[in-house]
């Protein structure tokens, strides 16, 4: 079944179906949010840590947008997590809606056919925060390391390092600082989902070579989560503040893809590092 036909459905089923209770923890790798936007803007963060800022997509005109969160569990824990939502209409925009929906995804048809955990709607502004239980939550490296004591801007040193990776197509660099990321989900995902080490090495020389990366914004903001363990950049407009595209491009004119990174990174003693993209 194509994808696309797959999340209609499965979107089709959820306006009808009713809110079941969690009653027991979730495999972490089973647990889906999805986050449908219409008219509206907002954040997910998941136990304070800012996973997805969501808004309009000019490139695909107007109406109900849907994002579909199946790794949000790479930032949580073991136990209770927290997911808040907050929305508010898009400048311009006089009526908006944002459906908050999480359920439990197994890769079977027979999903379609279970109620989702929760479903709620807010109407132009508002908040909603649900808990979720999961279980099989790896140990993540930004849960083991010892909180950083230091100022936490001096990570944008460390951003702007990054970005200079990039603009110097310097494939070394970016694969130390972004190899701390791998060898976390390495373990959870398996090697189908990341990429052997190799193939890893040589996807990272490529974005070197051909990337196309914009100036990094001025204005960023650092915020720390987990006790000073992970430490989250953003640009003002919400998004990571390193955008990199493909030199080469699509029949479309497109870049054939776009990277976005550095937002998310820990403090070990001989440095700092990206741990998630």
């Amino acid at each position: 079944m194509p994808r696309q036909f797959q999340l209609a459905l499965l979107l089709a089923l959820l306006t009808v179906l009713p809110a079941a209770a969690q009653t027991a923890p979730i495999d972490a790798k089973q647990a889906l949010i999805v986050i449908q936007h219409d008219g509206s803007e907002g954040d997910v963060h998941v136990n304070g840590v800012l996973i997805l800022h969501f808004s309009s997509d000019p490139k695909l005109g107007n109406g109900s947008l849907t994002d579909s969160l199946g790794m949000f569990s790479t930032f949580a824990t073991n136990g209770p997590n927290v997911v808040t939502v907050e929305a508010q209409p898009e400048k311009g925009q006089t009526t908006a809606t944002t459906t908050f929906i999480a359920m439990v995804a197994t890769a079977s048809l027979e999903d379609f056919d279970k109620p989702p955990l929760f479903k709620e709607t807010i109407a132009g502004s508002g908040k909603s925060e649900k808990t979720i239980v999961l279980k099989n939550v790896p140990q993540w490296a930004f849960l083991k390391v010892e909180p950083f004591t230091g100022n936490k801007d001096e990570v944008l040193a460390a951003v702007r390092a990054l970005h200079k990776a990039f603009v110097d197509h310097d494939a070394k660099a970016l694969q130390a600082t972004l190899k701390p990321m791998y060898s976390d989900l390495l373990a959870y995902m398996g090697e189908a989902a990341v990429g052997t080490p190799d193939a890893f090495s040589q996807q990272l020389a490529e974005y070197a070579r051909i990337s196309k990366v914009e100036p990094l914004p001025a204005d960023l903001k650092v915020e720390s989560d987990y006790g000073n363990r992970l430490f989250v950049v953003i640009s003002p407009n919400g998004k990571a503040p390193i955008q990199a595209a493909s030199k080469e491009l699509a029949q479309d004119g497109q870049p054939k893809w776009r990277w976005e990174i550095g937002s998310y990174w820990i403090h070990r003693p001989d440095g700092w590092f990206v741990i998630r993209q």
